[in-house]
C-alpha cells in the first residue's frame, strides 16, 4: 500500500534533498502516493522514484535529470517542459499526460506507455527507446533525432511522386527610411520532382534536395518576380524556370532545420512563416 503524504510533507522532503545532494546522497520518493500534488519547477535530479503514484500531479518544469524512475504512474500528470534528460524510465506510464516540450534527451526508456499523451514539441534526441508504446499520442513537432526505435510519424509531404511546395523568400529593395534596408517577402512555387529526396520531421515544414522554380510572386499574388533569394543564405538564388539542388541534403528527417530546400505544402503556410523577419509583408 502506498504512503499518502501531504503537500507540506513533500515540500520538506524536496528541501532536504537539496541538502543531501551537496554530500552526494540521493533521496528516495519510492512507494508514495503523490497524486495531484505540486512538483512544478522542483529539483528532483538524481532521486530514486519507484512504485510511486504521480497521476494528476503537476511536474511542469521539474528537473528529473539522471533520475531513476520505475513502476510509476504519471497518468493525466502535467509534465510540460519537464527535464527527463539521461533519466532511466522503466515500466512507467504517461497515459493521457501533458508532456509538451518535455525533454527526454539521451534517456533510457524501457516499457513506457505514452498512450494518448500530448508530446507536442517533446525532445527525444538520442533516447534509447525499447518496448514502449505511443498509441494515439500527439507527436507534432517532437524530435526523435538519433533516437533508437522511434515511433512511426507520417511525413507531411508525399513519400513518392512529384508535387508542389511553397516557400517564402526575399528580394532586396531600398526605402527612404533613413539608410534602412527593406527585405520584401515573396512566395516561391516549387515543383518537387519524383526523383527528389524529401522529408519532414514531426511538424509542417518539409525539406528536399531538388526543386524546379515554377513561379515567384508577391505575398498578395499581384506581382510576378523572376528572381528571389533564400531567407537564410543570400547566395542561394531561386530563379523562375531553373532547377535548384542541394548536394549535402541531410537524410535525417528529424533534423528539421538542417540542410535542404525548405518548403511548406500550402501557400498560406509559407505566407505566415517568418513574418517577424520582414518590416513589411507585401508590395
Amino acid at each position: 500500500m502506498l504512503k499518502k503524504i501531504t503537500q507540506e510533507e513533500l515540500d520538506k522532503i524536496i528541501e532536504k534533498h537539496q541538502q543531501r545532494m551537496v554530500s552526494g546522497q540521493s533521496t528516495d520518493l519510492s512507494g508514495m502516493d503523490l497524486r495531484g500534488l505540486n512538483l512544478s519547477n522542483r529539483d528532483l535530479n538524481y532521486m530514486n522514484i519507484r512504485n510511486t503514484d504521480l497521476s494528476g500531479a503537476n511536474l511542469s518544469g521539474a528537473y528529473c535529470y539522471k533520475t531513476e524512475i520505475s513502476y510509476c504512474d504519471f497518468s493525466d500528470a502535467n509534465c510540460s517542459q519537464t527535464n527527463f534528460c539521461e533519466a532511466r524510465l522503466d515500466e512507467v506510464t504517461f497515459s493521457s499526460s501533458l508532456c509538451c516540450e518535455a525533454r527526454f534527451c539521451e534517456a533510457q526508456i524501457h516499457r513506457v506507455s505514452f498512450t494518448r499523451a500530448n508530446l507536442m514539441g517533446a525532445d527525444f534526441y538520442r533516447a534509447e527507446i525499447h518496448d514502449s508504446t505511443f498509441d494515439k499520442a500527439i507527436l507534432f513537432g517532437a524530435n526523435f533525432s538519433y533516437a533508437s526505435n522511434a515511433p512511426y510519424v507520417p511525413m507531411t509531404c508525399p513519400d513518392e511522386g512529384a508535387f508542389i511546395g511553397w516557400k517564402k523568400c526575399r528580394v532586396n529593395a531600398r526605402a527612404r527610411l533613413g539608410d534602412e534596408k527593406i527585405l520584401l517577402p515573396v512566395i516561391v512555387q516549387l515543383e518537387i520532382p519524383a526523383d527528389a529526396r524529401r522529408s519532414s520531421a514531426a511538424g509542417r515544414k518539409c525539406r528536399c534536395d531538388k526543386a524546379i522554380v515554377k513561379s515567384i510572386t508577391s505575398v498578395d499574388g499581384q506581382h510576378n518576380i523572376e528572381k528571389a533569394y533564400s531567407l537564410r543564405n543570400e547566395d542561394f538564388v531561386y530563379e523562375v524556370g531553373k532547377t535548384i539542388t542541394v548536394e549535402d541534403f541531410d537524410e535525417n528527417r528529424f533534423r528539421e532545420c538542417s540542410t535542404g530546400i525548405h518548403f511548406f505544402m500550402n501557400r498560406q503556410e509559407a505566407v505566415e512563416y517568418g513574418k517577424s523577419l520582414f518590416m513589411i509583408n507585401s508590395f
